[in-house]
């Protein structure tokens, strides 16, 4: 097996046993002292805190899983059940639990962190909060799949019913939101939720958000947009999302 990048396989221990070892490694498998090395990796292995790379498998201090994904399975297993039934086509994405806020970096499409407070400060499994989890990795999937496909944004049609996505961002991060909450607000007739109105790019994820949630069930949706008396354009919105996923298997 390959190492992974950040592994400098000709190190020598830093006691002087004079075994050579593989950075990073917890301990010298020679004498069984403690290594030291720089622990600047970009990202925060869930289960011990250590330095990790996002695209790692395994964390090399502690073995479990560095992203953290086998803390949310059932999470994860759902969000995924939800897309696959929405026909959206998986584009590489990849969820982490990291600490502070959840999130995306345009620069990083793929990248999909998720703020592992949720789920490590918790007691006990039934303490996380598993709905409103699968709602908040969902909206994050929202941000990942436009920055991966950021030629949507730029298209006529996106800017006339989202509006223009280099407005300035002034969201507040601790600003809360019902994740778990799966339909659609009274509030705000031009969007699927309050927190949409906040910024194009949370108008798109929420729309995302609700579209997968309702498993792309386009006819259940637009009979509630009726039932709460939305603005045209929502509807707009949500037949443009419907229309670039057909597209992008190849339906007309």
């Amino acid at each position: 097996m390959r190492a992974p990048k950040g592994f400098r396989q000709d190190a020598r221990c830093d006691w002087g046993c004079g075994g050579g070892v593989q950075y990073p490694m917890p301990f010298c498998p020679w004498c069984g002292r403690d290594q030291d090395w720089p622990d600047d990796n970009t990202g925060s292995c869930p289960h011990c805190s250590r330095g990790v790379e996002d695209w790692w498998h395994v964390c090399p201090w502690c073995g479990f899983d560095p992203s953290g994904q086998d803390l949310i399975g059932a999470a994860l297993a759902r969000v995924r059940g939800l897309l696959k039934a929405a026909k959206i086509k998986d584009w590489g994405y990849r969820v982490l639990l990291r600490p502070g806020v959840s999130g995306v970096d345009p620069r990083s499409p793929k990248l999909v962190e998720i703020d592992r407070d949720y789920v490590v400060n918790a007691k006990r499994r039934t303490e996380i909060p598993w709905r409103m989890l699968v709602g908040l990795i969902t909206h994050e999937l929202g941000h990942s799949f436009l920055y991966y496909h950021w030629s949507l944004s730029r298209t006529d049609e996106f800017r006339r019913v989202f509006g223009e996505v280099h407005k300035a961002y002034r969201v507040q991060d601790e600003t809360w939101v019902d994740f778990a909450k799966k339909r659609v607000s009274r509030v705000k007739s031009a969007y699927v939720t309050a927190y949409a109105a906040t910024h194009p790019l949370e108008d798109f994820a929420e729309v995302f958000r609700i579209y997968v949630s309702r498993k792309a069930k386009m006819k259940e949706l637009f009979t509630e947009l009726g039932r709460v008396n939305k603005d045209l354009i929502l509807y707009e919105k949500f037949i443009l999302l419907h229309r670039f996923v057909r597209s992008l298997r190849g339906w007309r």
